[in-house]
């Protein structure tokens, strides 16, 4: 009798937790939608890693390593003219992009990096020709077999044209490529997720949209075009 009272006290101690975090997780949400866009000047202070033991129950400490894991994290720290500290969080492949000492315009929403226009000079790229191509839309990411390798501070200009050219040689590409668009105050990213599929993440929103490779260049080009 004792041990159902116990197993009872348990199950309701986990749904309170699991009621507590999903309230939080939604507060957060509408605070990150509600938060201004800022756009400054910035410096990278350090990109940076940082590692927690996590135990079974999902918290940190110290634990043996058969009954724990290590979570990892990546973050890149910026510092304002005005000596203020931004720091966020980012997945990996977006993270190598960030050196220290690199200058920019940082823009920002919330906890989220929307873009950073660095003030270096554009890297040169063999499918996007920066003399011809237009202001409007802009592209970074990465895409082994290509040798495409553009980081999001030297993201590069281009044409449709360009862009049809690319995505039609990705589909070809068997490394985990990625790349991203900018037009206006659009960010979309898209990942590839098989050899016939891309997954597609409108950074402002958070919204993702499964696609057909072979749909991957009309998708684009009719956002583009509206």
């Amino acid at each position: 009798m004792e041990f159902v009272i116990v197993a009872v006290v348990f199950v309701f101690i986990g749904l309170i937790a699991v009621m507590v975090g999903f309230f939080v997780m939604q507060n957060n949400q509408k605070k990150q939608k509600n938060a201004p866009i800022e756009r400054v000047f910035v410096k990278v202070g350090s990109a940076y890693t940082e590692t927690k033991v996590m135990n079974q129950n999902f918290t940190s400490g110290t634990v043996d390593s058969a009954g724990g894991y290590e979570q990892k994290g990546y973050y890149v720290q910026f510092r304002t003219k005005q000596n203020k500290k931004l720091t966020f969080r980012l997945k990996k492949k977006e993270w190598f992009k960030y050196h220290e000492g690199d200058t920019g315009m940082l823009t920002y929403q919330g906890y989220k990096i929307l873009s950073f226009d660095s003030l270096e000079a554009p890297v040169a790229d063999p499918y996007f020709d920066q003399s011809k191509s237009s202001d409007l839309y802009r592209i970074y990411g990465e895409a082994a077999e290509l040798n495409f390798s553009i980081p999001s501070n030297q993201s590069l200009k281009f044409e449709i044209n360009e862009l049809k050219r690319f995505i039609q040689d990705l589909k070809d590409d068997k490394s985990d490529w990625f790349f991203t668009i900018e037009y206006q105050n659009d960010i979309h990213q898209y990942e590839k997720v098989s050899d016939d599929e891309v997954q597609e993440t409108i950074i402002q929103s958070g919204v993702v949209h499964p696609i057909r490779i072979h749909q991957l260049f009309t998708h684009i080009q009719s956002w583009l075009k509206s």
